[in-house]
């Protein structure tokens, strides 16, 4: 956690994790930050970003010694995974749907653990887990597999459903920026150029911003 980032308060994701490292990724540095724009990191607004700093501080120093994070491309409902059904990413973004679904059955933190270069998430096992090597037996419990079962079946239906009815595609971007979220860049464009000082309510957009340019690169 880094209180003097440049950004204003900054958590580093830990990137490459046991999955991304098992499957060949590097970097570092990845971060939550404020500033609303980035290039790679996780952008918040300064007044998310305090809330978010703030909950994993107390969580430290309340005896914890770690918080878990997962992060997802969008709200991994059927509408958005049939607008993203052409992503080169879908995939994975199938996998990490498990999860996804877990917290939205359960409400409780999701279990996850790495095996086989996949992620397993909601596991029960006596055995480790080795990032690169098979995985071991494990299981879900019953109840909570059934539940998400459930879920997933519900929602291939929709989607399969959205999809016969012509729901638009979102375009891909794979290896391009995305940029500033669309309603902070038009607020800072309406406001002020680039540099300038805007006044706005706590916790639109922070007084200093510098947005996107036109085609959605920092």
């Amino acid at each position: 956690m880094n209180p003097n980032s440049s950004e204003y308060l900054a958590i580093n994701t830990g990137f490459p994790n046991a999955y991304d490292r098992a499957n060949g990724r590097t970097g570092s540095f990845l971060m939550i930050h404020g500033g609303c724009s980035s290039a790679g990191c996780y952008a918040m607004t300064d007044e998310q970003i305090a809330e978010i700093y703030a909950l994993a501080r107390e969580a430290f120093f309340g005896g914890q010694k770690s918080f878990q994070l997962q992060a997802y491309p969008f709200r991994m409902t059927p509408l958005n995974m049939a607008r993203h059904r052409n992503s080169p990413h879908l995939a994975f973004w199938k996998m990490i749907k498990h999860g996804y679904d877990h917290f939205e059955v359960t409400h409780l933190e999701t279990k996850v653990a790495v095996c086989d270069k996949r992620y397993v998430l909601g596991t029960e096992s006596t055995d480790s887990f080795s990032a690169a090597d098979r995985c071991p037996t494990y299981q879900v419990p019953e109840e909570v597999m059934l539940a998400i079962r459930d879920k997933q079946r519900r929602d291939e239906i929709e989607i399969m459903e959205l999809v016969i009815r012509g729901t638009s595609t979102a375009p891909v971007t794979t290896g391009v920026d995305g940029g500033m979220n669309r309603i902070f860049s038009a607020a800072v464009r309406a406001h002020a150029a680039h540099g300038a000082v805007i006044h706005t309510s706590s916790g639109s957009i922070p007084a200093y911003v510098r947005p996107s340019d036109e085609n959605g690169e920092d």
